[in-house]
């Protein structure tokens, strides 16, 4: 576990997209631990400490892709938001969706932050800084101040 003990959950179906993050992450120099996972049957997985996820850390933070095949991002949120012992946990929708229609629906069911990712490397450094950010100081204020963060 990194200096901050923070560990955030990236669950998304785009090798591409995971790549690129934990890229950012690195770069950023973050502190909390990334947790990489390709599905969204592997996020509930992980989440429900099946299998070989029995012994991993829940996570601070769970960075959440919508348009995945079954389960997508939104029923694996459904499901997250069902469970008690998960109420604390911070979910950020990142996705390439524009659409008001989900951003309205994730927000319904309990999504923190909506953000679209970005085109331009340097602006997903920017994101892992400001998730960075917020697992340290709580402030949901300094990812609400990024330009691909959506209401």
């Amino acid at each position: 576990m990194p200096a901050s003990g923070k560990a955030v959950l990236y669950i998304d179906d785009s090798a591409d997209d995971l790549f690129l993050f934990q890229k950012a992450a690195a770069q950023a120099a973050v502190s909390f631990a990334l947790q990489l996972l390709d599905s969204g049957k592997e996020g509930l997985n992980y989440l429900q400490g099946a299998g070989k996820y029995s012994k991993s850390p829940l996570p601070d933070f769970i960075l959440l892709d919508l348009k995945m095949p079954v389960p997508d991002g939104l029923s694996v949120l459904r499901w997250i938001r069902s469970q008690s012992n998960f109420s604390q946990i911070t979910i950020c929708i990142f996705t390439s969706s524009f659409q008001h229609e989900d951003i309205q629906e994730t927000y319904a069911r309990g999504a923190n932050c909506f953000v679209t990712k970005p085109a331009a490397f340097d602006r997903l450094i920017a994101i892992a800084t400001a998730i960075d950010q917020f697992l340290t100081s709580s402030r949901i204020a300094v990812l609400k101040e990024l330009p691909e963060f959506r209401r």
